[in-house]
């Protein structure tokens, strides 16, 4: 059963001199919850690319931006129900190596206890 809390994420990051052409998991480990908010900083002098799954682009941001992807109660069907993203869903990035880094945060809903 869901509490009446959140918790955040933990904070994680990549840092652009890493960056390439090829994906890589801002949070290797996953979100440790079904969150419902995640912010990217990308907090780099380069323009990156996001994808939610490792393998297709979803984002594109600009250098010193911030993205924010939260689910509402709208966005979820039936009627009633929650949008969330799954437990351990990993956020990549790819782009040219630079200065700086990209930073992953979020929230989810404490579940159990």
């Amino acid at each position: 059963m869901a509490k009446n809390r959140v918790v955040p994420l933990l904070l994680t990051s990549i840092a652009s001199s890493t960056m390439s052409s090829s994906y890589q998991a801002i949070n290797p480990n996953g979100a440790e919850g079904a969150a419902f908010f995640f912010r990217i900083n990308n907090d780099t002098n380069e323009t990156i690319t996001i994808s939610y799954d490792g393998v297709n682009d979803h984002e594109i941001m600009l250098t010193d931006t911030i993205y924010e992807t939260p689910t509402t109660q709208n966005n979820a069907l039936p009627a009633g129900k929650v949008a969330l993203f799954p437990i351990g869903q990993k956020i990549y990035v790819k782009g040219t190596s630079g200065t700086g880094s990209v930073y992953l945060s979020g929230f989810y809903q404490l579940v159990g206890e």
